[in-house]
């Protein structure tokens, strides 16, 4: 169930061709420094043109940008190729990941089309600055990570370990947040070691060892000394970290060592005063309150924006998901699913106790882990067989308003030379014809009501996306139309 095969390859294959098109047309608008930009891709030159600057992360990120700068020079398309192409491959992580904690299909599968569609990523991904990254390393570690708990051989699962260590590393040197990781995999890897007592086959509700192994797709063997753990999770990471945070001293204007420069920067972080006009709580985040402008602009009549705004449907539906994989894993105890939920934690939960400004996007270390409980919310909707439909009908008639409401929207958009209420009718007519067709129809032949509705979960997501494109990547839209686009007052 959680090798690949052929099948799941071609998928991987079709999520990273679209990905990439998606992150790459038009990447050079606007071509001026957006938001952060004006520190991340301008710290990227400074490395090139060997200029001194005073930075408050470690540098991996701005290495990474400036190997962009190097290769397509300093512009927009130097500056925001290698977040592109990160970001790119950040969607089959998302698939690639899932595969090995879930086995099967669907759920890697629901689990890259979210990524895909989501808003977020995909501003990040366009973006210079350092996020996607962080969203990529977090998810290549664990990736590895499970790589490790799953190899064919004791050997082979050291190796797989290491590298989870140069991962880690690699994740350290570009935000000291994604040491979050360690959280979830120690705890993973505890109830491994004493899965033979009672009480946590109790907890879990298993009858043996072998149970809770299988539940992550783990063998007894693969489990390592407890000083292996300390050198590949613990000494490595700083190995790895240590020589890319020194290849920046000489580009720091502090003049600090090593030790000095870590202290200026905690101390940064740690007694910063600043306020923004974007800035927002931590428990506002899962609601998508209060989104970042990274770009406004007024061309030729048109406003041009780009916000770091999450997909709405996906991330108001991961607010249910999660309090579903919550309820799930209390009355089932599955450990893949106390991993997610963990790590989801893990994540987000620091957050809680940083006093500093925070922004939207400092949500991104939680947010694959919603993602992933949507998807496992949705393949348990796509199985599902109630005896009483009326819940499912319910159903039906939220999806229907919700595709007649975004269709609507989309048509008002694209047909906006005609009359208001005629672009409306147009577009939601468009759009729920097909989702009534779907309803009535028996095609797919043997395909459920919760395996259409899902399919219509989709679609509504799609059109979402659609719809958000324009404030996504900049595209000129007239002022009550941008002004369509902002469904809370919050967001503007």
């Amino acid at each position: 169930m959680r090798k690949m095969t052929q099948t799941d390859w071609l998928i991987v294959g079709g999520l990273t061709l679209l990905a990439g098109i998606l992150r790459f047309v038009n990447l050079p608008h606007p071509k001026e420094i957006i938001f952060d930009e004006t520190y991340f891709a301008n710290f990227a030159h400074n490395y090139l043109t060997h200029t001194k600057f005073f930075d408050a992360e470690p540098p991996l990120g701005k290495f990474i940008i400036a190997g962009g700068e190097w290769l397509f020079g300093y512009n927009s398309d130097g500056w925001r190729s290698m977040p592109a192409l990160f970001g790119t491959l950040t969607v089959p992580l998302f698939y690639l990941f899932t595969k090995k904690l879930f086995g099967g299909r669907l759920i890697p599968l629901f689990a890259g089309l979210l990524a895909l569609l989501d808003g977020l990523l995909f501003v990040e991904s366009r973006t210079a600055v350092l996020d996607g990254f962080v969203v990529f390393f977090n998810l290549l570690t664990y990736l590895l990570f499970f790589m490790s708990l799953q190899a064919s051989s004791r050997k082979r699962s050291v190796w797989w370990l290491a590298a989870t260590g140069v991962s880690l590393g690699l994740a350290l040197s570009l935000k000291w947040i994604t040491l979050a990781f360690l959280g979830p995999a120690v705890g993973l890897l505890l109830v491994l070691a004493f899965a033979k007592r009672r009480r946590i086959q109790k907890f879990f509700k298993v009858r043996s060892a072998g149970a809770l192994f299988d539940a992550v797709g783990a063998t007894v063997k693969n489990l390592q000394h407890p000083l292996t753990y300390v050198a590949l999770l613990g000494v490595l990471p700083l190995a790895v970290y240590y020589p890319i945070f020194a290849a920046h001293l000489p580009f720091d204007s502090t003049g600090q060592g090593w030790l000095q420069l870590h202290q200026t920067i905690y101390n940064y972080h740690h007694t910063l005063k600043a306020t923004h006009p974007y800035g927002s709580a931590w428990y506002t985040w899962p609601f998508l309150i209060r989104p970042v402008a990274y770009y406004f602009k007024t061309v030729n009549g048109q406003w041009e924006g780009i916000v770091a705004l999450g997909n709405p449907i996906i991330w108001w539906s991961g607010v249910a998901a999660m309090l579903y994989v919550v309820w799930k894993f209390v009355k089932l105890r599955s450990l893949a699913l106390a991993f997610i939920i963990l790590a989801f934690l893990a994540h987000y939960g620091p957050w809680t106790a940083i006093g500093r400004i925070l922004f939207v996007y400092h949500y991104l270390g939680g947010l694959p882990f919603v993602f992933i409980a949507l998807a496992v919310a949705l393949r348990d909707y796509w199985h599902w067989r109630p005896k009483d439909t009326s819940a499912q009908v319910l159903v039906w008639l939220l999806l229907f308003a919700g595709a007649v409401t975004v269709g609507a929207l989309l048509g008002r958009s694209a047909l906006g030379m005609l009359p208001g209420l005629v672009g409306y009718g147009l577009g939601g007519l468009l759009i729920g014809a097909p989702v009534a067709w779907l309803v009535f129809n028996d095609w797919p032949k043997g395909w459920r009501w919760g395996r259409k509705q899902v399919v219509v979960f989709f679609g509504i997501c799609v059109l979402a996306f659609i719809y958000f494109y324009p404030i996504w990547t900049g595209i000129g839209l007239n002022t009550a139309d941008y002004l369509r686009h902002m469904w809370l007052r919050s967001w503007i």
